[in-house]
């Protein structure tokens, strides 16, 4: 304690006899970084720092450079055990600094589990088929097939993760939510220390990391048991080690990652754009041909292919659903026959352009707003965005004041208007009945407004990124592996169809990929721009964390309206219409034939109904009510028709 007291008196002495001639000096030396090494040290070397301490500080007030890397430049202790502890120090120092921002990650995600109760007996979206499928798996030994409809994800990871928290902790929903839940936390770590490990600044790291964790479709898919999260943190992990094993040239650790590969597939068989595009980056970049293409590519194959092929095999041995037999696979060509040549390339722009990319592109748009002052360097950019403003805020202005009334229209499935679904009931989903506040247009039209400059931007990069590949190499491995992951998923959801909780995966890759491009750049981002950053960020997390309240309180109400029937009434499930999840799951028949007036959803006879609100000819049995964050609060409302 004696040497701390020494310690700082000397640092207060030094700062008054330079304070007037070299003040920018001093207050570099007095950065909490350079006082933390120069106690911690002081710890370590004890009195013999002391004698090199006042000499170095000196000579620091001249040399700056001293004060960036104040360990490695105390010239004067030469011996051995004073490199080695300078040496430990450093990478003490260097751990503290990843650790700390990876605390106030958990910490977000401590916040968010608090603010949102997982709990409840309930199904959300697809997930009952999944469920099904887990307790065929652990009652019966039996694999059913592995999603609802024709065809469904390779699964089985996802169930054998769901199976092994279930057998810890007891089987139950929450539970299995619990478990998305632990992956989803493992995906964002997983995320963050790949970004720390390309030698980002931490900050920007835990930005990145933020952006995904904040993002709608993310952290909402985090509170269901649907394949999403478990196959996006699956690719993050698998990311992140085959990034240490390229990095290291360890084919130990690449034949790590590209296990890691594997289960993704074996969780969603879009998984194998991961080594299709490792197979490429080997081949692309001199990483990758200094491990030896050739090997590579013959590794990546039987690895990641041999076992998604023998799989799939079972699936179709067992009766179950390969990936051949799925509807959306079938689209590919279904879809060409029946639009015809024109209609088919308006369907693909609109896809890509119109939905994917300017939806995936919102959703990073924190990241690519620190580009802004890149941007405005160029004075053509610069004049082209003014005018573009210029006709945005005619557009704008026009909207509020009556002239345009252009429509609202969200993608399917999870972000509606305005909130976090989907909500399956018959009166919203199939009767179209408004139950939720509405977002005015001119805020939507605001949105795709800031949007579309952005994604001209992230297109004019990706064209830039891919001219220096073939011009000069001058490409990072992990930045051509996850652009190429990104262009290759696209590729197969825009040609089969897709929700936008789909993009999940995107965002993750294109999280990576403009971080490696941002630290290309020799300037950091302007404060303005990370003030910017922020805001954005601020406004995602808000609507995501509201909605997927608003989302998980909607059906909680509902379930006490299912509960009153099957425990109270007795009734029999398939004679209620309670919404998809719950008719999914007691009722689903896989040759169903929907009945006139009902819903589609196998409802056998519409005894009850359960619904977001009041309809013509039925009578209000119960009601119970919502509250809401986002917009006025609302009810589940338990309806009997009045001329069954």
């Amino acid at each position: 304690m004696n040497e701390f007291v020494n310690l700082l008196r000397l640092l207060k002495e030094i700062g008054n006899t330079y304070s007037s001639q070299y003040h920018r000096h001093i207050e570099a030396c007095f950065d909490l970084s350079v006082i933390s090494r120069l106690l911690a040290t002081a710890c370590i070397v004890k009195s013999k720092v002391f004698s090199a301490l006042p000499q170095y500080i000196a000579q620091s007030l001249e040399d700056t450079s001293l004060i960036d890397a104040p360990l490695k430049e105390i010239k004067h202790l030469r011996t051995g055990s004073h490199l080695a502890a300078r040496d430990v120090l450093h990478k003490k120092t260097d751990w503290l600094k990843t650790l700390c921002p990876a605390v106030f990650i958990l910490a977000i995600w401590a916040c968010v589990l608090f603010v949102i109760d997982p709990r409840g007996e309930f199904m959300v979206n697809d997930d009952w088929g999944y469920v099904k499928s887990l307790q065929a798996l652990a009652e019966h030994g039996k694999v059913i097939a592995t999603g609802w409809g024709h065809g469904g994800p390779a699964l089985i990871v996802h169930i054998l993760w769901g199976w092994l928290f279930s057998s810890l902790f007891g089987y139950s929903m929450t539970t299995l939510r619990v478990s998305v839940l632990v992956m989803g936390v493992l995906g964002s770590f997983s995320l963050y220390f790949l970004l720390c490990s390309i030698k980002l600044p931490r900050y920007l790291a835990l930005l990145g990391t933020l952006t995904l964790i904040l993002n709608p479709l993310f952290l909402s898919q985090n509170f269901t048991f649907m394949t999403d999260i478990t196959f996006t943190s699956l690719a993050a992990m698998s990311l992140l080690v085959l990034h240490l094993g390229v990095e290291k040239d360890r084919y130990s650790i690449i034949y790590a990652g590209l296990t890691l590969a594997t289960a993704s597939i074996l969780t969603r068989q879009i998984g194998i754009v991961i080594p299709l595009a490792f197979m490429a980056s080997c081949w692309l970049t001199p990483q990758g041909r200094r491990l030896g293409s050739l090997r590579m590519t013959i590794a990546a194959l039987f690895i990641t292919f041999v076992p998604w092929l023998a799989w799939e095999s079972f699936l179709s041995a067992t009766g179950s659903t390969p990936v051949t037999h799925h509807e959306v696979f079938n689209n590919i060509v279904g879809q060409f026959i029946k639009k015809g040549w024109c209609d088919y390339l308006a369907f693909i722009f609109s896809q890509l352009f119109q939905v994917a990319l300017c939806y995936s592109v919102f959703l990073v748009s924190p990241l690519v707003i620190l580009f802004s002052s890149i941007w405005l360097q160029k004075r053509s950019a610069t004049r082209a965005i003014l005018l573009y403003f210029s006709f945005a805020a005619l557009f704008e202005a026009a909207i509020l004041g009556g002239i345009l009334r252009p429509p609202v229209v969200f993608f399917k499935n999870v972000i509606t208007n305005f909130g976090i679904g989907p909500l399956l009931f018959k009166d919203t989903y199939l009767l179209h009945q408004e139950r939720l506040t509405a977002l005015p247009a001119s805020i939507y039209y605001l949105l795709i407004i800031l949007t579309i400059p952005m994604l001209i931007f992230v297109l004019t990069l990706m064209v830039g990124f891919i001219q220096r590949l073939f011009r000069r190499g001058d490409i990072s491995f992990i930045g051509l592996l996850s652009l190429l992951s990104s262009i290759l998923y696209l590729g197969i959801i825009t040609l089969t169809g897709f929700h936008d909780r789909y993009l999940i995966p995107v965002c993750l890759f294109f999280i990576i990929w403009i971080l490696t491009e941002l630290k290309r750049h020799p300037e950091s981002p302007s404060y303005a721009s990370l003030a910017a950053a922020l805001v954005l960020l601020a406004a995602n997390g808000a609507f995501a964390i509201a909605g997927t309240h608003d989302l998980m309180a909607t059906k909680r109400a509902a379930l006490k309206a299912h509960n009153y029937l099957l425990l109270d009434l007795k009734v029999n499930p398939c004679h209620v219409d309670g919404g998809f999840e719950f008719n999914g799951y007691h009722c689903y028949q896989q040759n169903f034939e929907a009945k006139p007036r009902l819903s589609w959803w196998w409802v056998d006879r519409e005894d009850y109904l359960v619904a977001l609100g009041t309809l013509p000819e039925y009578d209000t049995v119960k009601t119970y009510p919502i509250e809401r964050w986002l917009g006025s609060d609302g009810a589940i409302y338990l309806l009997k028709p009045i001329h069954p």
